[in-house]
């Protein structure tokens, strides 16, 4: 028995593929079949004015609106260069949300060298907080007591939801209900 099916194909390089196809290292009938609507997006370091946008919609998206970013901010986080692109900028605001303890985010709380760990060893925070790790039993530790606080923020912006809260956190429901028991949560 056939079946027809009707989709759409949405891919994403950083690889030059016309070139990769020249030069033998790309299928050519597949650059072909793939290449129908080529939109070139600049790096995120080229294109400073989504910045700001991009880390309010994730802010908002972690904290469930409790926490902002104050202006200078914003501008500090326009100043990096962001290698990774959207991902590495997702990542960072992610990391802010669990170390900032303040609604407000100000450009004290931005330090370049926070935003990627490939290339700092033992310095700051990120150092203080990679010693900590080190150890496993404080490693479980601390990540467990992030999730733990991760899924009372989200209970508490859902106004204890378990199914909107679920959604949020990317899991299933019966996980969640999983996770409050282990953490002892409150409902």
């Amino acid at each position: 028995m056939e079946k027809s099916t009707d989709f759409r194909l949405i891919s994403a390089t950083n690889r030059d593929l016309t070139g990769m196809t020249a030069s033998g290292e790309f299928r050519d009938d597949l650059f072909h079949r793939v290449n129908v609507f080529p939109i070139n997006l600049p790096p995120l370091r080229e294109r400073t004015e989504d910045i700001p946008l991009l880390a309010k919609e994730f802010i908002t998206e972690f904290s469930g609106g409790k926490q902002r970013f104050m202006q200078e901010a914003l501008e500090s986080l326009k100043n990096m260069e962001w290698r990774g692109n959207v991902r590495e900028l997702r990542n960072y605001v992610e990391r802010l949300f669990i170390l900032c303890a303040s609604p407000d985010i100000t450009a004290k709380d931005i330090t370049p060298a926070a935003v990627s760990t490939r290339e700092h060893t033992g310095s700051g925070l990120q150092g203080a907080f990679r010693s900590l790790l080190s150890d496993e039993t404080q490693a479980g530790h601390i990540m467990g007591e992030t999730e733990r606080q991760r899924i009372i923020s989200t209970l508490e912006t859902t106004s204890g939801n378990i199914s909107k809260a679920s959604r949020l956190l990317g899991i299933t429901r019966s996980s969640l209900q999983r996770k409050i028991k282990k953490h002892q949560i409150n409902r």
